[in-house]
């Protein structure tokens, strides 16, 4: 039997590569030169999310939301409740959106929970360049103006927050799609871009140090370790961005965590799977 390749697919690896590589020899020699200036100008395009194209059933949810904006350090909120029940803060991750808990926010609604979402900076209709640890701060100051919360809920990044706000509050989580160690995924994205190591480590640094805080320190598998409060773990086993291997294997050895692993969902569609909304719509009802 002959295997055969589609040639066109071929041609945009090559490119791809060769796009890489050239990226890669322009930011080290940059670096070389100017490691300041070059950090600066990597900066922005790093730090920048890609932009979330709603789907009909995302709008959908949201026409149906009380909106209020908040202020946040002179920037928008836009922060989406349903109903008037005990509050829920569903969180998501990086280039995503609120309204991806669409499927859960429903479920919640009937059961008379009062479903609560927004949109972190530089997210939704807003511009702009964010970071790991503006997302927990963001997170922090949402959970503070809406109060006392039942459970907290999230995607992908957005499970970083939720865990600060699980170990400062006490509240039971549920977690899709987490990364359990944070600053090697964030330099295999860098790699990708094709940038340079030594550029990607004084990002990283400047960024640690402008917060006062390490990435490390704020790792899922960190914050798993240290936290006693009832954790539910969701995860695809061909999830291409954040390892399901890696949630496994952490949920192994920790009593208060319950992992359950699918198939044939990957990164994004686990929220929408009917079987997992029940499932963490049962968890958060549980006592």
């Amino acid at each position: 039997m002959v295997f055969r390749t589609n040639p066109t697919t071929n041609n945009n690896r090559t490119f791809r590569r060769v796009q890489v590589g050239a990226t890669n020899l322009l930011s080290r020699g940059a670096f070389a030169l100017n490691p300041k200036w070059t950090g600066r100008a990597v900066h922005k395009k790093f730090f920048t999310p890609q932009r979330f194209y709603s789907k009909p059933k995302h709008q959908n949810i949201l026409e149906k939301a009380n909106l209020v904006t908040l202020d946040y350090q002179g920037r928008p909120i836009k922060l989406w409740s349903w109903g008037q029940g005990e509050k829920v803060l569903m969180v998501h991750g990086w280039s995503g959106r609120g309204a991806q808990f669409y499927a859960l926010i429903e479920a919640l609604i009937l059961v008379g929970l009062q479903p609560v979402t927004f949109d972190q900076p530089a997210h939704g209709d807003q511009k702009g360049v964010t970071n790991l640890f503006e997302f927990i701060e963001a997170t922090e100051f949402v959970a503070q103006e809406l109060g006392g919360l039942k459970a907290v809920v999230g995607h992908s990044m957005g499970t970083v927050p939720s865990l600060q706000l699980a170990q400062k509050f006490g509240l039971k989580t549920v977690l899709f799609a987490p990364g359990m160690n944070l600053r090697q995924p964030i330099e295999n994205v860098a790699r990708g871009f094709g940038l340079h190591a030594g550029i990607v480590k004084q990002l990283l640094n400047d960024l640690e140090t402008k917060h006062g805080k390490s990435i490390d320190d704020v790792s899922p598998e960190v914050i798993l370790g240290k936290i006693t409060t009832p954790v539910l773990i969701m995860h695809d086993e061909g999830d291409k961005y954040a390892p399901a291997k890696a949630s496994a294997a952490v949920s192994a050895n920790l009593e208060h965590v319950k992992y359950h692993q699918t198939k044939n969902l990957g990164h994004s569609k686990i929220l929408e799977d009917p079987a997992l909304v029940q499932m963490a719509l049962d968890y958060i009802l549980e006592d």
